[in-house]
């Protein structure tokens, strides 16, 4: 059945995501900002406003990277044939390496799992990003 011109936004999104083109993606800022990484589902909240990110934030990078990671993976996960979504994910993937190495360097390691974490010196931090008014 054709869609009509009145759009149901409780089943365009599983509609729109087997029909989506993955040269169609907001990069990963806007994907954040939006909510999704597909322009076309945001028209239903036409009327809410949108909350810009700096895109030079550091942590902002990091998140919106980590963000459009999740989404470029369910969309694979119904496009696995899609070989411009597989190339943006790898290149995504190298950006949030490349961001997270920086962050870490400037504020110290984000999880136990990180690449920066010295085991032969356990120093708890006493001065944390939040408490110096940091992101």
């Amino acid at each position: 059945k054709e869609m009509s011109n009145h759009i149901n936004y409780f089943t365009y999104p599983y509609y729109r995501l087997k029909h989506l083109n993955s040269n169609d993606f907001l990069n990963p800022i806007e994907a954040l900002s939006y909510g999704n990484i597909d322009p076309e589902l945001y028209l239903g909240y036409k009327n809410y406003g949108v909350r810009k990110l700096d895109n030079n934030s550091l942590s902002n990078i990091v998140k919106s990277h980590i963000y459009i990671l999740i989404e470029l993976a369910l969309y694979l996960d119904v496009h696995p044939e899609d070989k411009n979504a597989l190339m943006l994910y790898q290149n995504y993937s190298n950006n949030l390496k490349a961001a997270l190495e920086k962050y870490e360097q400037i504020y110290g390691p984000l999880s136990i799992l990180s690449t920066n974490v010295n085991f032969n010196d356990w120093n708890y931090l006493t001065n944390w990003p939040w408490e110096r008014g940091e992101n």
